[in-house]
């Protein structure tokens, strides 16, 4: 059995960013039978099979319909056979040197579950300070997540029963909320073990028409109602680990209607909405000291009118 599966979902990238992708898994202190690089093309113009086998041995190429991010994962983790799975978008890498380290720790302590930071430029090296283990309810409980699903490394067997939402957006959001609920030995760094790469051409940095901003602002509503659902369900400290995430969630989402659609009626009628669902007003806690500034900020109409004029003035980007 491979140590870790790395899963890459692919979609019309151009094949230089595809290799750099593959050589920097490549690099990692892994025997060949200790890894397995599954990439699945999820319906690009033309499949680059062939250039992969040309330039590598042993990937798994699997070529499906567009189904978006989630669905690509999903056929990933079903071919999987590794005893971890790393996700790896195709146009980002992993650091080679950094992510050494998460190797390590999976050898030495065989948790359930890695989770490492990331970087927008260069990487700092350099020895990686590990916190835990803790369970996954008790870091919910007492942290904000990171939703991002390839700053994880974790055991195949927690998604043997959760897979992502297929066609939306932030389906990372509703994903790693589930599995990190479920793992019993979480270990976390600020080790920088994964490069993220910012392109223009990226759906979220070219994409603010209007349809496309409701799509989002309506996935992400969703998620925050599927998680608000599980968080009724749980008890102890899983429920209050669900509970904080959904509440950072909708503070997330509120922002986000102000940020993208700069409209009061638009944050009016989707408050709304949050208040039929019983999401709003958030609720009364000091999870952090930026959460209880928005809630008391968010928490009248003058207040999320001042929200649109701030973001406005300060000229966020759509």
């Amino acid at each position: 059995m491979p140590l870790i599966t790395f899963i890459i979902p692919y979609y019309n990238l151009p094949l230089a960013l595809m290799k750099e992708c593959v050589d920097s898994i490549i690099q990692l202190p892994l025997d060949r039978e200790e890894r397995e690089i599954i990439v699945v093309d999820d319906g690009s113009t033309l499949s680059i099979e062939k250039d992969l086998d040309a330039a590598y041995e042993g990937i798994v190429y699997i070529r499906q319909k567009n189904g978006g991010p989630g669905a690509a994962r999903n056929a990933g983790i079903e071919k999987a056979t590794g005893e971890y799975i790393q996700f790896v978008d195709g146009d980002d890498r992993l650091v080679a040197d950094n992510y050494a380290c998460c190797i390590d720790k999976l050898r030495e302590l065989s948790p359930d579950m890695l989770m490492f930071n990331w970087t927008y430029g260069k990487a700092r090296h350099g020895e990686c300070r590990w916190e835990g283990p803790v369970s996954g309810a008790a870091y919910m409980r007492t942290k904000n997540l990171r939703a991002v699903v390839w700053a994880y490394v974790f055991r195949r067997q927690l998604v043997e029963n959760i897979r992502f939402t297929p066609n939306i957006y932030h389906e990372d959001e509703e994903f790693t909320a589930r599995i990190v609920l479920k793992v019993k030995t979480l270990f976390f760094t600020s080790c920088e073990a994964y490069f993220y790469r910012l392109r223009q051409q990226s759906i979220t940095t070219t994409r603010n028409d209007s349809l496309h901003i409701n799509k989002r602002l309506d996935n992400m509503e969703m998620v925050i109602n599927n998680l608000f659902r599980d968080a009724e369900r749980l008890q102890g400290e899983e429920k209050q680990g669900m509970e904080r995430r959904v509440a950072q969630l909708t503070m997330d989402y509120i922002f986000n209607v102000a940020r993208l659609t700069r409209s009061a009626a638009e944050l009016e009628k989707r408050i709304s909405n949050l208040r039929k669902s019983r999401l709003y007003p958030l609720p009364n806690k000091s999870y952090t000291h930026i959460y209880i500034l928005f809630r008391t900020v968010t928490n009248t109409r003058l207040g999320r009118r001042l929200l649109i004029l701030a973001v406005s003035l300060l000229n966020y980007k759509r």
